[in-house]
């Protein structure tokens, strides 16, 4: 069994586990979370509307000062899924 995967979300931790891998963030957030102002747009992630800022720790970054970027969170492609936006 996978661990889950665990996230701030608006300052809140959510621990998601049983979830299908192709279940995208964008039905996580509108479909399990009821937050619908994430869009789905062109489904490809490159109009914008699906957008959502990543923040992460990497290496000696401190809490307080994470690293951020944009990417779009309506992909099924697990690859693409994790990569930051082209705007």
């Amino acid at each position: 069994m996978s661990e889950p995967v665990r996230f701030l979300l608006n300052g809140e931790r959510v621990d998601v586990a049983g979830l299908s891998p192709q279940t995208t963030l964008l039905e996580f957030l509108r479909d399990e979370r009821r937050l619908t102002g994430t869009k789905e747009g062109c489904a490809e992630g490159d109009c914008g509307a699906c957008t959502v800022v990543v923040a992460e720790r990497v290496g000696g970054a401190s809490p307080g000062n994470p690293s951020t970027h944009a990417s779009g969170c309506c992909h099924r492609s697990t690859a693409r899924r994790c990569s930051p936006s082209k705007a």
